[in-house]
């Protein structure tokens, strides 16, 4: 299936082989929502997508991996991604971990079109075409937090 839309087109366009943060010729690919925690969210979120992937020379990788390192010490990714199921949805992680890329690095180099709000567009429309299961768009988009109501007692 085709993504359209401004997610589609950030697909097509052209990209230079640059760093990202400093503009230097760039060959190590940055994962801005990390492996470790791509793999545990749900297929549909983590198939096919290079959003998320970019170039950075060694200095600025090397840099960005130390201030991935001091985010990671505070939790474990699957507490991490029980955390965000049960308080705003998955959508919500991935926007974290981009926001603290943009935070800590500063890139001047991104691509054109790359946001932070990349995935939201695309399952909404993988959603509203039956694309995608309603529960997993559940899952990506508020969590699977639960209601209770009141006891009567």
């Amino acid at each position: 299936h085709r993504t359209r839309g401004l997610v589609g087109q950030f697909y097509l366009q052209r990209r230079d082989n640059l760093c990202a943060v400093c503009g230097a010729d760039g060959h190590r690919r940055k994962h801005v929502v990390p492996r470790r925690i791509r793999k545990l969210l749900p297929v549909v979120m983590k198939s096919h997508q290079s959003h998320d992937v970019l170039l950075l020379c060694a200095s600025c990788h090397d840099r960005s991996h130390r201030w991935d390192t001091i985010m990671d010490t505070s939790t474990s990714p699957s507490t991490m991604v029980t955390t965000f199921l049960s308080s705003g949805g998955l959508l919500q992680l991935e926007i974290v971990w981009r926001n603290h890329f943009l935070q800590t690095m500063q890139p001047r180099h991104l691509p054109h079109m790359w946001s932070i709000h990349h995935q939201g567009e695309r399952l909404w429309h993988l959603a509203s075409k039956q694309m995608m299961s309603p529960k997993v768009y559940k899952l990506a988009t508020v969590g699977d937090q639960v209601t209770t109501e009141p006891s009567n007692v």
